[in-house]
């Protein structure tokens, strides 16, 4: 249920973001995510989130992606007004041509998606999945989840991938966690074991207290100029310049 969903995540969301609800309907900062190369640590972009609520409900969510110069080469638009854990969205990265967006059109669902400048885009209405999580909704499923994740239950969903335009099951579950740490990490992998051959979990760390986000590790949703998802470490700063810089990727299960 929605309503349950909704005073579930506003409940978790840290004390900076509930702070900024009470502007209304002004966009507000609410994180800056640092972009690394997962393999060299060489920094790639970093992604400025702003969001914007109505009488204190969140309804959409922008993401800017600049480059470590400053310019900016993509952008997203996530509106939760119907789903928190599949929004509607947009994404289109002017560097290279690449987007793909998910909308409802009346009951239809409508995936999109174009690989680069030089392909037409494509599109197709996908049939309605229980419990179907899309792009920036896995934070919200995480958050809606909690209590059963940490508890060590793994939990299969469909999850939307836009280039397929298709879902695949995807496996959350979560990892192991170190007594003298205060992070909680998840590992989402697709379902399938000869998909899992070839396609890499991600792994997401929270911070145990506030349950925010704090790395994610993975592929990310944008492209390079071949058309292949970048494979990232991202950290994530309350702070607008998030200066803190990339960390070290740990092990497989030395956090969580």
């Amino acid at each position: 249920m929605i309503t349950r969903r909704l005073i579930l995540a506003l409940a978790l969301l840290p004390v900076s973001s509930m702070l900024a609800a009470q502007s209304g309907k002004d966009w507000m900062h609410d994180r800056t995510g640092m972009a690394c190369e997962r393999s060299s640590g060489k920094p790639l972009y970093r992604e400025f989130h702003e969001v914007r609520r109505e009488n204190g409900r969140l309804v959409e969510e922008r993401v800017t992606y600049r480059r470590p110069d400053g310019e900016i080469f993509a952008t997203k638009r996530v509106d939760y007004r119907t789903d928190f854990v599949a929004p509607d969205f947009e994404l289109s990265n002017s560097a290279t041509g690449h987007g793909e967006a998910f909308e409802r059109q009346g009951d239809a669902l409508v995936v999109r998606y174009r690989a680069s400048q030089d392909e037409a885009e494509r599109s197709a209405t996908i049939p309605s999945a229980a419990g179907l999580i899309v792009d920036a909704g896995f934070d919200w499923f995480i958050a809606g989840s909690w209590d059963r994740l940490v508890g060590g239950e793994a939990l299969i969903r469909p999850f939307l991938v836009p280039s397929r335009l298709d879902s695949v099951d995807m496996r959350i579950r979560r990892l192991s966690r170190r007594d003298d740490d205060n992070t909680i990490g998840f590992e989402l992998a697709i379902d399938s074991a000869l998909l899992r051959l070839v396609v890499p979990a991600i792994r997401v760390w929270y911070d145990a207290s506030t349950r925010a986000m704090l790395r994610y590790e993975g592929i990310s949703n944008l492209r390079d100029a071949s058309g292949r998802n970048l494979d990232v470490t991202i950290v994530f700063s309350s702070t607008p310049s998030g200066d803190g810089g990339c960390r070290e990727s740990t092990d497989d299960n030395a956090r969580g």
